[in-house]
């Protein structure tokens, strides 16, 4: 099974030493962040229903999955469960909970499609590589059309304003550039990068007639800057879902 790398650094160092190694404490650096309205829009395409009846659905799940937390119980769903859980000391048997020394959290437990979800990632030390490849990683925060000023769309011929971090493209290097992916067809569309930094790009996407407006996923391949040495290093990818327009004739 084809494993995907995600990346751990060390966080301080713990008293306890074992084979005179420093036990370190660890912290995942996560390949990127899905908010619910991505999520949403992922349902609504693969279930062929309406955006706003995923966002609905997701919504109802969160309520009664507080709802019911807030009365008490303890949820089975499938891919995980949560209980609740006591966090600090009472002094006795008999001992009281308190605010000031007391809390109460909550606990996730992985089922069994979660535990084949976490067997399918290899965790590696950022410092392995070299070039610390999560302060390489590039990363999407925001996508913005430049003709409508909307979030997370892009038309035809309009500039696409994209901000993050790590977003340098290199316009000579042929793995280096921007695509809009679709699940089904592949790419759609390449992007011409009109000025790319560290934290912005903007590009320019045309495409042929047929493509129809549909969400797809804006991709951005970067070696993070890439100058001299780094042309060696793989490129690397950051995916955000975005809403593809087709131009609108006049």
């Amino acid at each position: 099974m084809k494993k995907t790398k995600i990346l751990f650094s060390t966080m301080g160092v713990q008293e306890r030493f074992d084979d005179d190694k420093r036990k370190c404490s660890c912290r995942i650096t996560h390949n990127a962040v899905l908010e619910a309205a991505e999520i949403a829009a992922d349902m609504a395409e693969e279930m062929r229903i309406d955006e706003v009846d995923a966002k609905y659905y997701l919504g109802m799940v969160a309520t009664y999955i507080t709802r019911a937390l807030a009365s008490g119980k303890k949820l089975n769903l499938g891919p995980f469960s949560l209980s609740l859980a006591m966090r600090g000391c009472v002094y006795g048997a008999n001992g009281r909970f308190e605010k000031g020394r007391n809390a109460l959290a909550v606990n996730i437990s992985p089922g069994r499609e979660m535990k084949r979800a976490l067997e399918a990632l290899e965790p590696v030390n950022a410092l392995e590589d070299s070039a610390s490849a999560s302060a390489r990683q590039p990363r999407i925060t925001s996508a913005i059309d430049s003709a409508t000023r909307e979030e997370g769309a892009v038309s035809a011929g309009a500039r696409l304003l994209v901000a993050g971090e790590n977003l340098q493209v290199d316009p000579d290097a042929p793995d280096e550039t921007v695509f809009l992916e679709d699940d089904e067809r592949g790419i759609l569309a390449k992007g011409v990068v009109t000025k790319s930094s560290s934290i912005t790009l903007d590009c320019i996407f045309e495409a042929s007639p047929d493509v129809p407006e549909k969400r797809c996923w804006l991709a951005i391949y970067t070696r993070g800057g890439a100058e001299g040495e780094n042309r060696a290093r793989p490129a690397m990818v950051a995916r955000r879902r975005i809403l593809w327009r087709m131009r609108q004739e006049r």
